[in-house]
């Protein structure tokens, strides 16, 4: 196994000069090793109901406890909130691969994503069924959750130019992008699959769907019967995970600026369930075209939660 007292010694030896994004990606290397509390998922009787902003993040942040869950017959709901419609660099990325033939378009890409989706799934034992997707827009949640908008007057994509869902499969095709319509669906999905045990992304994570969708959770979840636990994934937190590219005989820690403000818990992963996860992430092309090394780095020893109950919105 590689040390990551060795990483961050060599880093230092070979970066003259440690600007503030340098240490902090010394500082994250340094937290490699430092245990954390294990997490017993799934339980007797679980129902898995998972937020994911985008299309690939449920592989990234969970896709070896969804792994978990399909050998153990666990019941499963992934709700997609956008359609990754807004992903420029993915457009570029494609557009110089000899791999994809086209379209380009964004609304075309996102229709890709929602295949590679159900493929993801599928690499991880789950069925088509265990997917749902919303259709809002990739890049504006944050300005829906914080401004709202209306049923007459609803946001617009700088993307795609919608102002609906343009998804037929979605949940509500052509439901108007405004929170009301958000908080709708999200309240529906919850009451029909009544989870003993929800997650998405913190409101701390760095992207701004990712953050909106904790906000827009924690919103739908105020009344909900059964009163289900609530946990969080990281998934963007500046040059985070360390190191980039994959290490699957490395540990999974939280950023070290973030190490001590949360109640950061390990689920630990054995080598089939890390293989189940690489391979989920791989039928994520469109992705993988652009940022490969980055998905890699999520395939750890083990994933990381941190419960909802002590963030603040």
């Amino acid at each position: 196994m590689i040390s990551s007292r060795w990483l961050g010694a060599s880093a230092r030896a070979f970066l003259p000069i440690v600007g503030p994004t340098i240490s902090r990606h010394l500082a994250d290397l340094e937290v490699l090793e430092t245990p954390l509390p294990d997490l017993n998922w799934p339980r007797p009787n679980e129902r898995v109901w998972i937020l994911a902003p985008h299309p690939d993040d449920e592989s990234l942040g969970c896709g070896g406890l969804l792994a978990k869950c399909a050998a153990q017959n666990v019941a499963v709901k992934i709700v997609f909130l956008t359609g990754g419609d807004g992903t420029r660099t993915t457009q570029l990325a494609l557009k110089l691969s000899p791999r994809f033939g086209g379209p380009y378009d964004l609304l075309s890409i996102a229709r890709e994503r929602q295949t590679e989706a159900h493929n993801a799934a599928k690499a991880l034992g789950l069925g088509d069924n265990t997917i749902e997707f919303l259709g809002y827009p990739d890049g504006g949640m944050e300005e829906i959750w914080r401004r709202g908008f209306s049923t007459r007057a609803p946001y617009v994509s700088p993307f795609t130019a919608k102002m609906r869902v343009p998804y037929e499969n979605a949940r509500s095709p052509r439901a108007p992008f405004c929170r009301q319509s958000v908080l709708a669906d999200l309240k529906a999905s919850l009451k029909e699959f009544r989870p003993t045990l929800v997650l998405t992304t913190p409101a701390f994570d760095t992207h701004r769907d990712h953050s909106a969708a904790f906000h827009f959770l924690e919103r739908a979840l105020q009344g909900t019967q059964g009163h289900p636990d609530f946990w969080t994934f990281l998934i963007h937190c500046g040059v985070w995970p360390v190191p980039n590219g994959l290490h699957p005989e490395l540990r999974l820690a939280p950023p070290a600026r973030l190490w001590r403000k949360h109640a950061w818990h390990a689920l630990e992963l054995s080598d089939a369930e890390r293989e189940l996860k690489r391979r989920a992430l791989s039928q994520h092309a469109t992705q993988m075209a652009s940022t490969p090394r980055y998905l890699n780095a999520f395939v750890r020893q083990n994933e990381l939660f941190c419960p909802a109950l002590e963030i603040t919105s």
